[in-house]
């Protein structure tokens, strides 16, 4: 079948050209991306051309393809619709980060009886980080550490050693301090 795909004459379509979507760190998000119509979707290839040339998600031969994908998607995406009902092959990007923006490019493959179209989406992404008070909010939930004699040992050395360092910085400090204050004083008597 790959060489009968192959021999088929293939048309580009290139509809919705652009589409800009902004999420947040940490957020679930998806890019929209549907097919133009009701045609069987044989392949679907979702990539960022700035990672080169390994995927973002390739879906072909009925399942997704992990073997070229990038490193940085491994287990944080899949598509919103894997039945790809209603032509729907958008992206499910999990845990979203900074690195994750950028302009992705939604590929569709699809057949006819003698011929193949090939469609491009373009998805711009925007990451944002989360507003201050959430960030703070997210550092108050921290699950509280459970005391036992080996976490109170670990503590009671952070603390000394912490403290004996802001010792020896605040007393550098000072000594620096009244080293310019010595110099000030020469350079004013000399005037």
């Amino acid at each position: 079948t790959v060489l009968l795909l192959l021999l088929l004459p293939v048309s580009f379509a290139a509809r919705g050209l652009s589409t800009n979507i902004t999420a947040e760190v940490g957020q679930e998000t998806f890019l929209p991306c549907r097919s133009p119509d009701n045609k069987p979707v044989i392949a679907v290839e979702w990539i960022r051309s700035d990672l080169g040339s390994e995927y973002v998600l390739l879906y072909r031969n009925r399942k997704i393809n992990l073997e070229n994908q990038h490193v940085m998607f491994k287990d944080r995406v899949d598509l919103q619709d894997r039945q790809m009902k209603d032509g729907n092959v958008s992206l499910v990007l999990k845990n979203v980060t900074t690195d994750d923006r950028g302009a992705y490019e939604c590929r569709i493959i699809q057949t006819e009886t003698n011929s193949r179209t090939e469609t491009v989406f373009i998805i711009n992404l925007d990451v944002l980080l989360p507003p201050p008070g959430e960030l703070m909010s997210a550092c108050t939930n921290v699950a509280p550490l459970k005391r036992t004699k080996k976490t109170s040992k670990v503590f009671a050395f952070v603390i000394f050693h912490v403290t004996k360092c802001l010792v020896v910085v605040k007393t550098r400090n000072n000594k620096n301090e009244q080293k310019a204050n010595r110099e000030k004083l020469m350079n004013t008597k000399n005037f």
